[in-house]
């Protein structure tokens, strides 16, 4: 029994650190990539700041010391899929369902998340004690994960259209284009009408219902566990 404990430790840390270090290399590659072999542009000056964003988070679960529990490996992978896949190579874009995947994936990810912190500091919740723990949980991080693109969208999309006016004012035709270009590439999609106003209402409502989906299956199998 301590022999096979021992083994499921050592093949988690081998897994956990070639994830870890997957992110951290793909996220350093990219954001080189943007800065250094492309053109200074808006849009890839925010791509590179996704990456060191991410390239951060990786030292995550060392800080709260869960480096070496299952979690951690969700962790990096739920990174690569949503942040590097999703956020940074435009597969949100791209296909139209893997907004609902990864926020699906996200609720399992603050279940497990929340077991394995619940383990390593010995506290013992009852099985429905733990479930509804677990889904207040991943409900108040989608909840808050939402409110934070918001308020970034919120700031982004005035600091554009402030840079693009006071370009064009100043005369300087370069600027108003990048800012122009970076708006109509990040900050469009209808979002400033009353339809994507409604979209963008609904899909808040639909990515925490996914999270929430994730949530159940992923607490009813920890539980059994």
């Amino acid at each position: 029994m301590v022999s096979s404990f021992k083994a499921k430790k050592e093949k988690n840390a081998v897994l956990n650190a070639c994830l870890k270090w997957l992110l951290r290399i793909i996220c350093l590659a990219l954001a080189a990539n943007f800065l250094l072999l492309r053109t200074a542009a808006a849009d890839s000056a925010v791509k590179a700041a996704q990456c060191t964003a991410l390239f951060a988070l990786s030292f995550l679960p060392r800080l709260v010391k869960m480096q070496h529990l299952p979690s951690a490996a969700f962790f990096y992978l739920f990174l690569l899929l949503a942040g590097v896949g999703g956020a940074v190579l435009g597969l949100y874009d791209r296909f139209r369902f893997y907004d609902v995947f990864t926020h699906f994936l996200s609720g399992g990810v603050c279940v497990l998340f929340l077991k394995d912190f619940l383990l390593i500091h010995r506290i013992h919740l009852a099985r429905k004690q733990y479930t509804a723990a677990a889904l207040l949980f991943t409900l108040s991080l989608a909840a808050g994960w939402e409110m934070y693109e918001f308020v970034v969208f919120s700031v982004l999309k005035n600091t554009a259209f402030s840079l693009h006016t006071l370009a064009g004012e100043l005369g300087i035709p370069a600027a108003a284009q990048t800012a122009a270009t970076f708006i109509q590439q990040n900050l469009s999609h209808t979002r400033g009408s009353i339809e994507g106003f409604i979209v963008n209402e609904y899909d808040t409502f639909c990515d925490i219902l996914c999270a929430l989906a994730g949530a159940v299956p992923a607490a009813v199998f920890l539980n059994k566990q």
